[in-house]
């Protein structure tokens, strides 16, 4: 059983919207699925085309609000940090 809170509630839930003239927020949102994706094994073509995909909604807003481009951009950008070829271990000499 789960009651309203009363209308004086502090503890009550607030949305407040924000405005994004810049697209900063789709551009995290789009670096954060990528990232994930990237550090989960995906090779960065089957990224690019999650994003172009409309069956992962919220991953194919930031692509539309982004872009092809750019969106290829951020995804290449974090596919040489993240992808699994770019992680290996480097072997520094010992001069």
């Amino acid at each position: 059983m789960c009651k309203e809170p009363e209308a004086d509630d502090p503890f009550a839930l607030q949305g407040v919207g924000v405005p994004d003239p810049e697209g900063a927020a789709a551009r995290d949102m789009a670096e954060c699925f990528a990232e994930e994706f990237l550090r989960l094994g995906f090779p960065p073509g089957r990224v690019l085309a999650l994003f172009d995909s409309p069956r992962y909604p919220l991953a194919h807003q930031a692509y539309a609000q982004l872009g092809a481009q750019e969106t290829r951009a951020l995804i290449e950008r974090l596919a040489a940090i993240w992808s699994p070829t770019a992680r290996r271990p480097r072997i520094e000499s010992a001069r």
